[in-house]
């Protein structure tokens, strides 16, 4: 009687299933094939659990799913400059505003006109430039921080992301977005200032 062997299996395909990682922000996406966690190296054809022939770092079906592929040059540019458009935008507001506000047109009787400030709508000017520029520059520096942590957490191998370059771009998005909420902040307190300037020379 010949000896039965046991049915063998075919070894599994990788896929993009369930598995692969939710996306931590638009711009990152799922790579196509599975990577090593630890190093990036692509496990294409590789077993769906086992160790990476590169570093050695054990990986299982789930884990050489999470490295995502970073974003494109274009699309980071464009999800941290559209705060600055809109804040550009506001100021510019603002200061059209406050411009048509220092020089109203007042009849002054006959055919002669004269200027005059408007203190509501200048007041108006210095409120939007106040709240709305803070405000975009704090949205600037909140998408700064979570493109900054989504990269290097989630699109870079862990052995990349200790890297001495990789720190100094984290420390660099980190002061650029600091330096965004300090220009906020004074911003914030100059326009106070102008506003209880403005309030003062109405009342007088």
């Amino acid at each position: 009687m010949e000896p039965t062997h046991p049915p063998t299996t075919p070894p599994i395909e990788h896929t993009a299933s369930a598995t692969a990682p939710t996306r931590i922000l638009p711009l990152l996406r799922p790579h196509k094939d599975p990577h090593c966690i630890e190093c990036g190296f692509l496990l294409k054809g590789a077993a769906p659990a086992g160790t990476c022939p590169e570093c050695g770092t054990t990986y299982d079906e789930v884990s050489s799913r999470e490295l995502m592929q970073p974003p494109s040059v274009g699309g980071s540019l464009l999800y941290v400059g559209l705060p600055l458009i809109v804040g550009a935008v506001v100021l510019a507001w603002a200061l059209g505003l406050g411009s048509v506000a220092d020089s109203a047109p007042t009849y002054s009787g006959g055919n002669s006109y004269r200027t005059r400030t408007v203190p509501w709508m200048l007041i108006g000017s210095i409120g939007i430039g106040t709240i709305g520029v803070p405000l975009c520059l704090a949205w600037f520096s909140v998408r700064v921080f979570r493109l900054q942590g989504a990269i290097m957490k989630h699109a870079m191998p862990r052995n990349m992301a200790v890297r001495g370059g990789a720190q100094t771009l984290g420390c660099l998005g980190s002061t650029v977005a600091t330096l965004a909420m300090a220009v906020g902040l004074i911003a914030t307190v100059v326009g106070i200032l102008l506003s209880i300037a403005c309030l003062i020379g109405t009342g007088g």
